[in-house]
């Protein structure tokens, strides 16, 4: 099992760093995203089984292995970053090996069946997610990829083989070649799953700018020649103001909006500030 396993964090790290290299990210960014493809699955599986504290934690040539790793693919990354086969295939071994070991280590922690087929399958695509979380991308195991499938058929596979007492030395290599040869072949012929989809919900009038920006929003406004602008478009009147007849014995003026020159001096007394005082009318 620790052969099968080495081999898979290979693979995922070289997996993984290929990811980063695509993404632009500099050369820590790779050996992060190789280091956390490689293990994550495993410590995951490790979480599940009460194993404290994980194995891939405590073991210091997996790290060592998945540093030098990333640093080959950032070496070499002008020509490894165009093989997509290559690549896939890589992802492909390490999906095996991980849902394969991650079973395997389920069952002799004596679980039942079933559970011991989806720690193998968070075990074989543990290391995806995080990475795909990590640069910023819906996990390829939700985007119509068929990947989470043939791992989890294999884990269950290897763990009712184990219940009806097949030998394992058997069905592991068989468990193998079935979830490999079906990532493969959906690779190669281009397979998905059909992806759930909705309508489009309407677009919003491209003269606005969202509601969360309603302060900065923005209305484009016809443009009219003078002629028509003026015709269309009137200049609104204004309100005339007319003269507030004072009380008998002051001289000061005021204004008032009202259109009766009479009704300001038949509502009572007026009060105003003028030149700082405070004047009656």
């Amino acid at each position: 099992m620790l052969i099968l396993e080495a081999i898979g964090i290979v693979g995922c790290a070289f997996a993984g760093a290929i990811d980063a290299v695509r993404a632009r990210l500099d050369l820590f960014g790779a050996v992060m995203v190789a280091i956390v493809t490689a293990l994550g699955g495993g410590t995951l599986r490790d979480v599940l089984l009460g194993v404290f504290p994980p194995v891939p934690l405590v073991t210091p040539w997996y790290f060592v292995v998945c540093a030098a790793t990333a640093l080959l693919v950032c070496a070499f990354r002008s020509k490894l970053a165009r093989l997509r086969l290559p690549m896939e295939a890589a992802d492909a071994v390490a999906l095996a090996l991980f849902t394969v070991t991650g079973a395997t280590k389920a069952m002799q922690h004596g679980t039942p069946y079933y559970t011991a087929a989806v720690i193998g399958l968070v075990n074989g695509i543990g290391g995806g997610l995080v990475r795909d979380s990590i640069l910023g991308r819906v996990p390829a195991v939700v985007r119509g990829e068929i990947y989470a499938i043939p791992a989890f058929g294999g884990a269950l596979l290897l763990a009712l083989s184990d219940l009806n007492h097949l030998p394992h030395a058997v069905m592991e290599p068989v468990t193998l070649a079935v979830i490999f040869g079906t990532r493969m072949a959906a690779v190669l012929f281009g397979w998905h799953l059909p992806t759930i989809r909705t309508k489009a919900a309407p677009a919003e009038p491209a003269e606005f700018i969202p509601e969360e920006n309603a302060a900065e929003r923005t209305v484009r406004l016809p443009v009219y020649p003078a002629k028509h602008a003026a015709r269309s478009h009137p200049a609104p009147s204004r309100p005339v103001a007319t003269p507030m007849r004072p009380s008998p014995g002051h001289h000061h003026h005021a204004w008032h909006n009202s259109p009766h020159p009479d009704a300001a001096a038949q509502s009572g007394t007026l009060w105003a500030r003028v030149n700082g005082s405070t004047t009656s009318w």
